[in-house]
C-alpha cells in the first residue's frame, strides 16, 4: 500500500491526468491487479517449493495451488477492507448496492488465478527459468493495464492493445461499483466470467494430465 501511495502521489502531481478522485481510482485498481499479479508471480515455484511433500506422499496437486491463491485472497481482502475504511473516512467512497457486484467478480478472478497458477506451476517444473521470466512479463502487463492511467486517455492504437489484455477487464469491472458507484459494464463483466471459467477449466485439465508426471521431474 505504501508503494502505491507514493506512486499515486507522484502521478497525481506530475502527470496531466483528468481522472476525478484519482487516488481512489488508482488504489482500487492496484489492489485488484495485485491479487492477480502475486498469484501469477508465485505460480512457477508452487510445486518446486513443495517438492518434499510431493515426493513423500500423494497429495492432489490442486491443494498446493489453492494454498497460494487462498493466501493471496486473504491478503487482498485485508487490503480492500483497509482501503474501503480509508475511503469512507476521507469521503472518497459512498456505500451503495452496487458493491455486491464485486462478489461474482472475485469468484471470476479466483477462478482465473487458480487456472493460470495450475498452468504456470506445471510449466515451472519443466522450465525452471519461468520463475525469472514471469516477473518481467508481469512488469510489462502492469503498464499495459490501466492502473495508473485511464485507457480512454491513450491513442486509439494503444487502446486496442489494452483491450487485448485480460487484466484490463477485471480491473475496470472491479472499479465500477466502488469508484463510480455503478454496475460494471456488461461487456467487461461477461469477459471476466468467460476468461475466469476458461482459464480454470484449462488449468485443471492440464494439471490433471501432468498429475502423476510431476514427481519424476522434481
Amino acid at each position: 500500500l505504501l508503494h502505491y501511495m507514493i506512486v499515486g502521489f507522484v502521478f497525481s502531481h506530475t502527470m496531466r491526468l483528468s481522472i476525478p478522485n484519482y487516488l481512489a481510482y488508482m488504489f482500487f485498481g492496484a489492489v485488484f491487479y495485485n491479487l492477480i499479479s502475486t498469484c501469477i508471480l508465485r505460480a512457477p515455484a508452487i510445486f518446486l517449493n513443495n517438492e518434499h511433500f510431493i515426493k513423500k506422499i500423494y497429495i492432489p496437486k490442486l491443494v498446493f495451488v489453492l494454498d497460494v491463491v487462498v493466501m493471496e485472497f486473504v491478503n487482498f481482502i485485508l487490503a480492500l477492507i483497509v482501503l474501503l475504511g480509508m475511503a469512507l473516512l476521507l469521503g472518497r467512497y459512498t456505500p451503495s448496492v452496487h458493491i455486491v457486484a464485486i462478489v461474482p467478480l472475485i469468484v471470476f478472478i479466483l477462478g482465473f488465478a487458480t487456472g493460470i497458477s495450475c498452468i504456470l506451476g506445471v510449466t515451472g517444473v519443466y522450465f525452471r527459468d519461468m520463475a525469472h521470466i514471469i516477473p518481467a512479463i508481469m512488469q510489462a502487463f502492469f503498464f499495459l493495464t490501466p492502473v495508473l492511467y485511464s485507457a480512454d486517455s491513450m491513442p486509439a492504437l494503444y487502446q486496442k492493445l489494452i483491450h487485448l489484455n485480460p487484466f484490463y477487464y477485471f480491473v475496470e469491472a472491479f472499479r465500477a461499483p466502488i469508484v463510480y458507484n455503478q454496475w460494471p459494464v456488461w461487456e467487461h463483466f461477461a469477459a471476466c466470467g468467460g476468461i475466469g471459467i476458461f482459464c480454470l477449466v484449462l488449468g485443471i485439465v492440464i494439471l490433471k494430465g501432468y498429475d502423476n508426471k510431476l514427481v519424476f521431474r522434481l
